[in-house]
Protein backbone atom coordinates (compact mmCIF):
# COMPACT_ATOMS: atom_id res chain seq x y z
CA UNK A 1 0.00 0.00 0.00
CA UNK A 2 1.27 3.48 -0.84
CA UNK A 3 0.32 6.37 1.43
CA UNK A 4 0.57 9.85 -0.06
CA UNK A 5 0.67 12.88 2.19
CA UNK A 6 -1.30 15.75 0.64
CA UNK A 7 1.22 18.35 1.81
CA UNK A 8 4.01 16.47 0.04
CA UNK A 9 1.90 16.27 -3.11
CA UNK A 10 1.02 19.96 -3.07
CA UNK A 11 4.67 20.95 -2.48
CA UNK A 12 6.22 18.64 -5.05
CA UNK A 13 3.62 17.00 -7.29
CA UNK A 14 6.22 15.77 -9.79
CA UNK A 15 8.30 13.83 -7.27
CA UNK A 16 5.21 12.35 -5.61
CA UNK A 17 3.86 11.38 -9.03
CA UNK A 18 7.20 9.69 -9.80
CA UNK A 19 6.99 7.74 -6.53
CA UNK A 20 3.49 6.59 -7.51
CA UNK A 21 4.87 5.49 -10.89
CA UNK A 22 7.67 3.56 -9.18
CA UNK A 23 5.18 1.95 -6.82
CA UNK A 24 3.08 0.85 -9.83
CA UNK A 25 6.20 -0.30 -11.69
CA UNK A 26 5.67 2.35 -14.36
CA UNK A 27 8.56 4.35 -15.79
CA UNK A 28 8.90 7.55 -13.72
CA UNK A 29 9.69 10.93 -15.20
CA UNK A 30 7.04 10.81 -17.92
CA UNK A 31 5.46 14.01 -16.66
CA UNK A 32 7.56 17.10 -16.01
CA UNK A 33 6.11 19.82 -13.85
CA UNK A 34 2.46 20.05 -12.92
CA UNK A 35 0.74 23.36 -13.54
CA UNK A 36 -1.25 24.61 -10.59
CA UNK A 37 -4.67 25.61 -11.86
CA UNK A 38 -6.93 27.90 -9.82
CA UNK A 39 -5.07 27.11 -6.65
CA UNK A 40 -7.61 27.96 -3.95
CA UNK A 41 -9.24 30.51 -6.19
CA UNK A 42 -12.72 30.57 -7.62
CA UNK A 43 -13.56 32.34 -10.84
CA UNK A 44 -16.16 35.00 -11.43
CA UNK A 45 -16.34 33.97 -15.07
CA UNK A 46 -15.19 30.68 -16.56
CA UNK A 47 -15.70 32.19 -20.02
CA UNK A 48 -13.27 35.02 -19.30
CA UNK A 49 -10.79 32.49 -17.91
CA UNK A 50 -10.97 30.42 -21.12
CA UNK A 51 -10.73 33.59 -23.21
CA UNK A 52 -7.56 34.67 -21.40
CA UNK A 53 -5.98 31.23 -21.66
CA UNK A 54 -6.76 30.83 -25.36
CA UNK A 55 -7.85 34.08 -26.99
CA UNK A 56 -9.39 34.07 -30.48
CA UNK A 57 -6.96 34.62 -33.38
CA UNK A 58 -8.29 38.10 -34.09
CA UNK A 59 -7.65 39.21 -30.52
CA UNK A 60 -4.18 37.63 -30.57
CA UNK A 61 -3.40 39.40 -33.84
CA UNK A 62 -4.48 42.77 -32.51
CA UNK A 63 -2.65 42.22 -29.20
CA UNK A 64 0.55 41.25 -31.04
CA UNK A 65 1.20 44.92 -31.89
CA UNK A 66 1.52 45.70 -28.17
CA UNK A 67 4.82 45.15 -26.37
CA UNK A 68 4.95 41.76 -24.66
CA UNK A 69 5.32 43.36 -21.22
CA UNK A 70 2.06 45.25 -21.62
CA UNK A 71 0.29 42.13 -22.93
CA UNK A 72 1.51 40.08 -19.97
CA UNK A 73 0.56 42.78 -17.49
CA UNK A 74 -2.95 43.19 -18.95
CA UNK A 75 -3.53 39.42 -19.03
CA UNK A 76 -2.39 39.08 -15.40
CA UNK A 77 -4.56 41.99 -14.25
CA UNK A 78 -7.64 40.58 -15.97
CA UNK A 79 -6.91 37.11 -14.63
CA UNK A 80 -6.52 38.42 -11.06
CA UNK A 81 -9.68 40.54 -11.32
CA UNK A 82 -11.58 37.43 -12.40
CA UNK A 83 -10.65 35.50 -9.23
CA UNK A 84 -12.65 35.60 -6.05
CA UNK A 85 -11.01 35.83 -2.66
CA UNK A 86 -9.30 32.78 -1.27
CA UNK A 87 -11.44 30.88 1.20
CA UNK A 88 -10.78 31.53 4.87
CA UNK A 89 -9.54 28.80 7.14
CA UNK A 90 -11.75 27.13 9.69
CA UNK A 91 -12.55 28.91 12.93
CA UNK A 92 -10.56 28.21 16.09
CA UNK A 93 -13.65 26.67 17.67
CA UNK A 94 -14.17 24.19 14.83
CA UNK A 95 -10.44 23.44 14.75
CA UNK A 96 -10.48 22.70 18.51
CA UNK A 97 -13.50 20.41 18.14
CA UNK A 98 -11.90 18.50 15.25
CA UNK A 99 -8.61 18.22 17.10
CA UNK A 100 -10.37 16.85 20.18
CA UNK A 101 -12.29 14.34 18.08
CA UNK A 102 -9.41 13.16 15.84
CA UNK A 103 -6.19 13.84 17.77
CA UNK A 104 -5.78 10.22 18.88
CA UNK A 105 -6.15 9.03 15.29
CA UNK A 106 -3.71 11.66 14.03
CA UNK A 107 -1.17 10.60 16.67
CA UNK A 108 -1.51 6.95 15.63
CA UNK A 109 -1.03 7.88 11.97
CA UNK A 110 2.03 9.92 12.87
CA UNK A 111 3.51 6.97 14.75
CA UNK A 112 2.81 4.62 11.84
CA UNK A 113 4.14 6.94 9.14
CA UNK A 114 7.07 8.70 10.77
CA UNK A 115 5.51 11.91 12.02
CA UNK A 116 3.96 12.88 8.69
CA UNK A 117 0.65 13.84 10.35
CA UNK A 118 1.91 15.86 13.31
CA UNK A 119 0.93 19.11 11.60
CA UNK A 120 -2.72 18.12 12.00
CA UNK A 121 -2.20 18.67 15.71
CA UNK A 122 -0.33 21.99 15.36
CA UNK A 123 -2.48 24.93 16.48
CA UNK A 124 -0.32 27.38 14.51
CA UNK A 125 -1.66 25.87 11.26
CA UNK A 126 -5.08 27.47 11.76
Amino acid sequence: MLIINYDDFSESASSVFDSVCQFLDVKPGLVGEFERVNARDSLHSASLHRFLKKPPRLVSSIASVLPSGIRSWARAELDNANKTAKPKGISREVRAELEQRYSADARKLSELFGGRFNDWLDQSKI
